[in-house]
């Protein structure tokens, strides 16, 4: 695995500070959105360059605001530039979206639909022709898992790739997604049960954590590496076994200021299971 960093460009407009936050971090890679790839009018543009000068590699392409289930055009057509973009450009980069949800307000809210066979099968015939256009630029599709969206478990993911029939669509392996109450006090567990039945799809990996917080009735907030219930040394361990030597592990939904502590935690876990981040 290479190890990259996720930063929020809110806080980090400019891709000289984005860069520069990789390099301090000793992230090899960073994620970048379609909107910094249309600046260029379909040219390398200026935040992949200064990347490149840096030694900084695109890991991910992230398309957030596309729902396979819900597609809106404007979000559909960025998806189709981060395809031809990381086919040009990206190396072993990834397009990322979220599998696809019903509910008009968030693809990752819960919908008494989106568990049915009949909706990851219109979410496959969404993704087709976008699996199709990755072949053609001999690239790949991660798709992000969530247990509320259409790809609740491995099972339901696996039904999903299945049924889009490519295999330039795999997913972005983010354990904590599928976390659920009963999977929180045995995590290990799930670490296999979806790496087990996916490690051959897993084209990407996002790396934080999960905790419950001690309210009623059951609360559950993702959190930085380190902060929460993962064994993270089992978990890289067995990503380590699974995910491609040129594929990207990437820190994500880390605040600016825990970034270097919780890559110094990724590292330490890391080092005790003699895993090498390239």
């Amino acid at each position: 695995m290479k190890l990259a960093v996720a930063i929020d460009t809110r806080t980090l407009p400019q891709a000289d500070e984005q860069a520069a936050t990789a390099i301090k971090l000793g992230a090899r890679g960073i994620n970048i959105y379609p909107a910094q790839i249309r600046e260029a009018a379909g040219q390398v543009d200026d935040a992949v360059r200064v990347f490149r000068e840096k030694g900084v590699e695109v890991a991910q392409v992230a398309c957030w605001d596309y729902n396979p289930l819900l597609p809106e055009a404007k979000a559909r057509e960025d998806v189709m530039l981060a395809i031809e973009f990381a086919g040009k450009y990206g190396g072993t980069s990834t397009v990322v979206f979220g599998a696809g949800g019903l509910n008009p307000q968030n693809p990752w809210i819960a919908h008494p639909d989106n568990w049915k066979t009949k909706t990851r099968e219109a979410a496959a015939n969404t993704i087709k022709p976008l699996a199709e256009l990755a072949e053609r630029n001999n690239t790949r599709i991660a798709l992000e898992p969530q247990f509320a969206n259409v790809c609740k478990n491995a099972e339901a993911t696996f039904e999903l790739l299945e049924l889009i029939g490519s295999k330039a669509v795999g997913l972005s392996m983010d354990v904590v997604n599928y976390c659920t109450y009963d999977h929180y006090w045995d995590a290990n567990a799930l670490i296999d049960e979806v790496i087990g039945a996916l490690g051959d799809r897993c084209y990407a990996v996002h790396l934080k954590d999960i905790t419950m917080e001690p309210r009623l009735i059951v609360h559950m907030s993702e959190c930085p590496a380190g902060q929460g219930v993962l064994e993270y040394e089992y978990l890289l361990a067995r990503l380590d076994r699974t995910v491609g030597s040129d594929d990207w592990a990437i820190v994500e939904h880390t605040p600016p200021e825990m970034l270097e502590s919780t890559f110094d935690f990724v590292r330490a876990k890391a080092a005790k299971v003699d895993v090498e981040f390239r």
